[in-house]
């Protein structure tokens, strides 16, 4: 696994690592792990005791689809979204969550990552709807893969 360095002497520095081993023991009362990373030190800006912030890059599983909570509708059957289909007609779409993050949740089965999903849906839209697909602005956009989800009008 691959991380970054970022020490508060070299403000705006970073320096690359790679996990090397981990510990196995969580701490009960800090709920921390120790891990090694090996990092180039030939600059000899990096010794021993030092402080750092450490961004690990975990690998996502690429199927996974994250959306905005606004995104999901309210339904007697369970949780489903409506998204822009052929002609810009509307299909909903019985999902699965995974984990709720808050203002986002996962999607574990329903929906693919090229889905256009529905942000902010009124509740008098209907499977079948035409709508009228609104530029993507930064606020509309989910967080996976790049994903957005498409504001739409009727």
């Amino acid at each position: 696994m691959n991380a970054t360095l970022e020490l508060p002497q070299y403000p705006g520095q970073k320096f690359n690592a790679t996990l090397v081993a981990m510990s196995g023991g969580i701490n009960e009362t800090s709920r921390s792990m120790q891990v090694e990373l090996q990092a180039d030190n030939s600059s000899g800006k990096l010794f021993g005791g030092a402080y750092c912030r450490v961004d690990f890059e975990i690998p996502g599983d690429p199927n996974m689809v994250r959306l905005p909570a606004t995104a999901l509708m309210p339904a007697n059957r369970g949780s489903q979204v409506a998204v822009v289909g052929d002609n810009n007609k509307v299909q909903l779409k019985a999902i699965q969550i995974g984990r709720d993050l808050g203002d986002a949740v996962e999607v574990t089965a329903g929906l693919s990552p090229q889905d256009r999903v529905i942000d902010s849906p009124p509740e008098t839209l209907q499977d079948g709807d035409t709508v009228r697909v609104a530029p993507a602005t930064a606020s509309s956009t989910a967080t996976q893969a790049g994903t957005p989800a498409a504001p739409a009008t009727r």
